[in-house]
């Protein structure tokens, strides 16, 4: 028996074939690789949104979230949709998020108290 292990950083479908001194053994097994958990620094936000609110109106921005490889999370490897959350808390009303089915989050909210939030 032998004990092979490999490194993926980039998702997709893989076919895996394996052989012994150039000679096929096994294969094609089929691999799927999914991407890993969200990563800040190579994740993106956009939308005025993000840095941007009128008191009493509605505002919104998108998260583009992928991993520490930079590969796309997709919304079909999310359970459930992400949460955000404003800080002070209570002066953020009808926090809404939804997927426009790409892989892009998108977050809507209604800012009730002008200010600085974090």
């Amino acid at each position: 028996a032998f004990l092979v292990s490999y490194s993926v950083t980039v998702s997709g479908s893989y076919q895996v074939y394996i052989a012994v001194s150039g000679t096929p053994a096994l294969g094609p097994i089929a691999l799927t690789v999914y991407p890993w958990l969200p990563s800040s620094q190579n994740s993106m936000v956009a939308g005025l949104g993000a840095s941007l609110a009128i008191a009493g109106e509605s505002a919104q921005f998108r998260w583009r979230p992928r991993d520490q490889f930079g590969n796309l999370i997709l919304k079909a490897t999310f359970p459930t949709l992400p949460q955000f959350s404003f800080s002070p808390a209570g002066r953020i009303a009808a926090p809404s998020v939804a997927s426009d089915g790409d892989g892009t989050i998108i977050a809507t909210y209604l800012a009730t108290v002008g200010g600085e939030y974090f």
